[in-house]
Formats: C-alpha cells, sequence, structure tokens
C-alpha cells in the first residue's frame, strides 16, 4: 500500500506543477491579448485541475483503506 501511496502523491505532485505551468500560460496569454488562444488554455487549466482533484481524491482513499486495513 505504502509503494501506491507514493506513485499517487507523485502524480499528484506532478499535476500540480503542471497545473501552475498552464495557469501562467493562461495569463500569459491574457496579458498579451490573444483572445483565439484563450479558450484552449481555460480548457486546458480545467482539465488539469480535474486530474489534480482526483489524484488528491484516490491518494485519500488509498490512506483511508491503509488505516483501516493496517499496515
Amino acid at each position: 500500500m505504502f509503494v501506491e501511496r507514493i506513485k499517487i502523491h507523485k502524480g499528484w505532485k506532478d499535476a500540480e506543477t503542471n497545473l501552475t505551468k498552464k495557469r501562467e500560460a493562461k495569463v500569459k496569454l491574457e496579458l498579451a491579448n490573444k483572445t483565439d488562444k484563450i479558450p484552449q488554455a481555460t480548457a486546458e487549466v480545467k482539465e488539469v485541475r480535474e486530474m489534480h482533484r482526483i489524484g488528491l481524491i484516490v491518494g485519500v482513499l488509498i490512506l483511508c483503506c491503509y488505516i483501516s486495513c493496517g499496515p
């Protein structure tokens, strides 16, 4: 179980980093007034945010299973 938690945590941290990069890219597009690319950037941020949320939920579920089942 611990190995699975480590994998999930790494994936979650990667998604967190990716989310930050996508948000920064979106802000740069907004500041550059590139309105043609903003909807795509918004969709990418939403997609990465959803992956981040799912990773967090899975991590919590694994932790709950670990606590209830024991090591």
